[in-house]
């Protein structure tokens, strides 16, 4: 079928896969044109965020981790947010514990179960030693139902009498051994 235009700007007779490669560009495409026809599951759009400076807290209510938030605006009510986040840190005082948790906007998300007066979150942080850093991470699929921009941070809070420290030791002691670290969460929208 030979190519033709019609007097409305149409073109007829271009099969799938007639264009050279590269023929169109994204810049080219009107806003939200290719995502429309991603199927079910596609990587939509991805937005992150890392903190590497150090943040401290005696906090024994659950507060904000400055530098541990990103926002994301849905293109769909049906898409779902893929949140992945990891938080290196460590407590003043061996034994003692942080507790960490997850929040989109006002919301906590990614918890266990009420029980009694212990507090709800995804992970915790303790240290054996002061000059010691331990990890915890979180992988949670969510549906904010909302086309909006939705916000989704870290919280922490720790017990009595200690301090949390992000991404240092409590020790800190400048040696080539005595390590900072990094943290971050990332957020990827996936077609519903």
């Amino acid at each position: 079928m030979p190519i033709s235009i019609t007097g409305t700007g149409t073109v007829t007779g271009i099969s799938v896969g007639g264009l050279p490669d590269a023929i169109i560009t994204s810049a080219e495409l009107a806003s939200g044109a290719a995502r429309s026809n991603f199927g079910a599951g596609a990587v939509l759009q991805v937005v992150s965020t890392t903190k590497t400076d150090v943040f401290s807290t005696t906090s024994t209510s659950f507060t904000d981790i400055t530098g541990l938030s990103v926002s994301i605006t849905p293109s769909s009510t049906s898409s779902k947010i893929l949140v992945m986040c990891n938080v290196n840190g460590s407590v003043s005082s061996a034994s003692y514990q942080a507790g960490l948790r997850l929040v989109r906007d006002s919301t906590a998300i990614a918890i266990g179960d009420a029980a009694s007066s212990r507090s709800r979150g995804f992970g915790q942080l303790t240290s054996a030693n002061t000059w010691q850093m331990t990890f915890a991470g979180a992988t949670f699929l969510d549906s904010p139902s909302s086309v909006a921009s939705v916000t989704y941070k870290i919280q922490a809070l720790v017990q009595s009498g200690v301090t949390l420290f992000i991404n240092k030791n409590s020790d800190d002691a400048d040696n080539v051994q005595t390590l900072r670290g990094v943290s971050s969460i990332t957020v990827m929208e996936i077609a519903g």
